[in-house]
């Protein structure tokens, strides 16, 4: 018993049907036109610069943090 190849292709070896063939697996590719493009690098860029501004006060209120613990060691 031979399979057609419609059928064929839209089984698997075990036999269970793939999502490609039943038409729930549609992948359509964004295009990327330059304008969005340029819109994408802006916000990356934007998220790159609040993230190191994040760090550098995440880094200064560790060290106040470290200095007043050590001031408070000091003292007692």
């Amino acid at each position: 018993m031979q399979q057609s190849l419609a059928q064929k292709g839209m089984k698997t070896a075990t036999g269970a049907f793939t999502l490609t063939s039943t038409g729930l697996k549609q992948r359509t590719k964004k295009t990327m036109t330059d304008a969005s493009r340029l819109m994408r690098e802006k916000r990356r860029r934007r998220l790159i610069g609040q993230q190191e501004e994040l760090m550098i006060e995440l880094e200064q209120k560790e060290r106040e943090h470290m200095v007043v613990e050590l001031m408070k060691r000091q003292a007692a």
